[in-house]
């Protein structure tokens, strides 16, 4: 993944509130749930959620909102819930949390703080998430055939 200079990077909150953007949420992703966090400009917690990792929860949770800036961790799912947010017409901002040390070496690691943080930082200092673009599908494809092949391959040598 690439950095992407287009992405909300060090946008003042009036700037945010030219754009209709009030809520900042923060999303630690899991493969069978996420935690979400929604704060305001002013960085007091509106509200806390867990959700299924699924389009259907996300899209019901999600799309219920108006316009915000969604901040996610670069991890497995984080493709496709960037274009899903895309198409519900928020923001998103894909992070490289590996290189954010306030979540990797975090001392009250868990994903509820992980998602206050991601917003927090969403929302006062973006330029430190380290944003990153979504893979293109195409790439995406690819890399779904190669890891397909290579999981086949291993299973004949481990049968063999």
């Amino acid at each position: 993944m690439k950095n992407n200079s287009k992405t909300f990077r060090e946008v003042p909150k009036q700037k945010m509130i030219e754009r209709g953007l009030n809520v900042v949420a923060g999303v630690d992703l899991g493969d069978k749930h996420s935690q979400v966090c929604l704060i305001d400009l002013d960085g007091k917690v509106v509200e806390r959620t867990k959700l299924s990792t699924s389009v259907a929860a996300l899209e019901r949770y999600f799309g219920g909102w108006a316009a915000m800036r969604v901040v996610l961790e670069a991890d497995c799912h984080a493709n496709w819930i960037y274009r899903l947010l895309e198409q519900l017409g928020h923001a998103p901002l894909m992070a490289d949390t590996q290189r954010l040390a306030l979540i990797t070496q975090s001392l009250s690691k868990d994903d509820r703080s992980d998602a206050e943080r991601l917003a927090e930082l969403g929302l006062r200092m973006p330029e430190m998430l380290n944003a990153v673009e979504p893979r293109a599908l195409a790439i995406q494809r690819d890399r779904a055939v190669l890891k397909a092949r290579e999981t086949l391959a291993e299973t004949e040598r481990a049968a063999s």
